[in-house]
């Protein structure tokens, strides 16, 4: 019994001594995963996400042919890109090569929104971690526009694949938020809109002035070439940084516009004051195309007081180069100034205001011009400006976006409004009806004379529905109906018998809006035709006064309180024959 004691012992010794000399067994690896989010613009196609973190908590082994796998939320601009190392940093024991020596180079690739780090075969590579250890995934690009105006995030989830049982990768938390949509990530304003322009009286453009801001709502949020390039060095090639592109709308053909200067800010304070005149200073030339606004020559800009003496004291604020004409001329569709930020602050929140100037051209339709008077409109309008971020196109690209609009200018024409109390043409009574441009006055008033300007009048007649004229019979309000005469040159007339126009068979009253100034009136209804009438009665047609280009009918014209201003100095006439 004691022998059979020994020998048990003794295999307990040798069990022992054997597992003692086995090798130990390598185990996976766990990784906490992290990101600093970074802000993105809701416009952009291509925007730079936050870098992923996969660190070790401890020692562990991968074997090859594993994987690890992050899929973004939205598709990674560019995939095709990312190839060998490509977005791709590691810090494994103490080196920064990602394995390039032994076993083997890790390798990236990427598709749709799915990024793939790969351990190379074969399986009897071992990829060997230590506590703090990791791999960082940079430099990834994303089409955030289309994740859709309710998405506020961007999150990598985080997969592994292993090809040994004993040896998984495994993660202490599975999604990380690595990037926060600002969207809109700009706000466009009209700080200043520009004096209402009559057609018979044109301010000269170089004074009648309006202003477009582009303001960052938060840093970074308009970036230059280099920025661009830093966010993701040698993944992709970039050419350009983002535009600020202004469009005016709704400008009649021959108004011309001009971007005259701007005004940067850094956080809120004031960095440029750009005055014309000022020697070397930054004003944006008429024929500028291409041509930087900044950075100025010695001494010419200023900060707050001081002179700016070279472009490393510059603070951080836009440099900005302009990529289309200054100065353009209206054809009456939309016209567009392009700013591309070359240099900014990424770290603070920056603007830049835009002053313009609208009025007339000169002969050549390159500057502003001595011209007061074009050609009536016809209507009121109100030409806008809107901000949005550009190009279309590119590395760095933007979706079609508005980042805000508003009102620059109203214009609109210099109206005479006429009424015409009382025309027939029922019962055998016709009405013959003149209408004068009387603003062709030079040889009776050489000096201090009308603006001569030519235009339609639209008639609109309100008829009764009676079809007999009596002396008790009010009559009840018929169906209004109007039309257009042809221009009415300056110093010209035009006449017309009611019996051949579209108002023939009614009797009512008559409103003509007369698109030129010193617009005069005169009736006379005739019992039967001019060649046979033996009764004629005439009248002169009432001047209703209009105070401005949305004034309508206003009946008071005079400057006391609870009357109108006039929107043409010395222009107007009262509610008279």
């Amino acid at each position: 019994m004691k022998f059979k004691n020994a020998r048990f012992v003794v295999g307990l010794a040798l069990v022992a001594m054997v597992i003692a000399s086995a090798p130990a067994y390598a185990t996976g690896v766990a990784f906490q995963a992290s990101s600093l989010p970074l802000q993105v613009r809701g416009e952009g196609l291509t925007e730079t996400i936050g870098a992923v973190v996969l660190q070790a908590t401890g020692g562990g082994t991968i074997t090859g042919g594993s994987s690890v796998t992050i899929v973004y939320s939205g598709s990674i601009a560019s995939a095709s890109s990312f190839s060998g190392t490509a977005g791709l940093n590691c810090s494994v024991g103490g080196s920064t090569t990602c394995f390039n020596t032994a076993p083997a180079q890790l390798t990236v690739s990427a598709s749709g929104g799915q990024f793939t780090v790969s351990f190379p075969s074969p399986t009897s590579n071992s990829y060997t971690f230590g506590l703090g250890d990791y791999i960082e995934v940079s430099s990834v690009r994303m089409n955030v526009n289309a994740l859709g105006s309710g998405t506020s995030t961007i999150t990598a989830t985080l997969s592994g694949t292993s090809t040994s049982a004993g040896n998984p990768i495994t993660f202490t938390q599975s999604q990380v938020t690595v990037a926060s949509i600002v969207n809109p990530s700009v706000k466009g304003s009209i700080p200043s809109t520009a004096t209402a322009i009559q057609t018979c009286s044109v301010p000269a453009g170089a004074t009648n002035n309006f202003s477009v801001k582009a303001a960052e709502l938060y840093p970074a949020a308009l970036t230059s070439t280099t920025d661009e390039a830093g966010f993701t060095p040698s993944i992709y090639s970039i050419a350009n940084g983002s535009q600020v592109v202004i469009a005016i709308s709704n400008v009649p053909a021959g108004l011309a516009v001009q971007a005259l200067t701007y005004t940067a800010t850094f956080n809120g304070s004031s960095l440029t004051t750009l005055t014309s005149g000022s020697a070397g200073n930054a004003n944006i030339a008429a024929t500028a195309l291409g041509s930087p606004i900044y950075p100025p020559t010695a001494g010419a800009e200023w900060l707050g007081s001081t002179a700016v003496t070279s472009n490393t004291t510059w603070p951080g604020s836009y440099l900005v180069s302009i990529s289309s004409n200054a100065f353009q001329v209206s054809t009456g569709s939309a016209m567009s100034w392009v700013f591309n930020v070359t240099g900014d602050s990424t770290s603070a929140v920056e603007s830049f205001t835009v002053n313009f100037g609208i009025g007339l051209p000169n002969s050549a339709g390159t500057a502003f011009g001595s011209g007061t008077t074009m050609t009536a409109i016809g209507t009121v309008v109100n030409a806008t400006a809107t901000v949005s971020l550009g190009p279309a196109s590119g590395v760095v690209s933007f979706a079609t976006n508005n980042e805000g609009s508003g009102t620059i200018v109203t214009i609109g024409d210099c109206v005479t409004n006429l009424l015409f109390p009382f025309t027939t043409n029922q019962v055998g009574f016709d009405t013959s009806i003149q209408i004068s441009n009387t603003s062709f006055d030079k040889l009776a008033f050489p000096s201090g004379g009308a603006t001569q300007q030519g235009g339609t009048c639209t008639l609109t007649y309100y008829p009764t529905d009676l079809t007999t004229q009596t002396a008790s019979a009010a009559g009840n309000p018929g169906t209004p109906s109007q039309f257009t005469t042809p221009t009415i040159p300056s110093g010209g007339a035009y006449s017309f018998a009611q019996s051949t126009s579209t108002f023939k068979g009614q009797s009512g009253y008559m409103f003509a809006v007369c698109r030129f100034l010193d617009a005069h009136g005169f009736s006379y209804v005739l019992n039967g035709t001019q060649a046979t009438a033996t009764i004629s009665q005439g009248l002169l047609a009432l001047v209703i006064p209009n105070s401005s280009l949305a004034g309508g009918r206003l009946a008071n014209p005079s400057g006391a309180t609870g009357g109108v201003t006039i929107g043409v100095a010395g222009s107007w006439e009262g509610l008279v024959h």
